[in-house]
């Protein structure tokens, strides 16, 4: 029986092709250890906040593999890793990114924010 086997939840990847807005937290044991669970928390009350608990869904997953840079979580559709949150980053990322469609550049992955700035400069 290896890692992933004891982990509970459905993988992120699982979790991207349902293709369902959601927002997928780690629930490894270093996102866990580090926050996790108020991060969950966090999401599904910015959303009620938000009036979007119909639309999103909040999920907790296996190990999204940022072990170092926990708590995560990931937006999906369009696999968004936000790094190293807190409830207030968690709350700024469900309003400005969920509801209104502008990702928090300072807490995305680095690759994600190159990603997004190439494809900025090119509109």
């Amino acid at each position: 029986m290896g890692k992933r086997d004891r982990e509970r939840g459905p993988s992120i990847e699982q979790v991207a092709r349902n293709g369902q807005p959601c927002i997928a937290v780690c629930g490894g044991k270093h996102c866990l250890r580090a926050g996790g669970g108020m991060i969950q928390q966090a999401a599904e009350a910015a959303l009620h906040e938000a009036g979007l608990t119909q639309a999103v869904t909040v999920v907790q997953t296996r190990c999204q593999d940022f072990c170092d840079d926990g708590p995560v979580l990931t937006l999906v559709p369009g696999m968004y890793p936000y790094l190293r949150l807190c409830p207030v980053s968690t709350r700024q990322i469900v309003l400005d990114h969920v509801r209104d469609g502008h990702p928090v550049f300072d807490k995305l992955h680095r690759r994600m924010r190159k990603r997004l700035a190439r494809k900025l400069d090119l509109d």
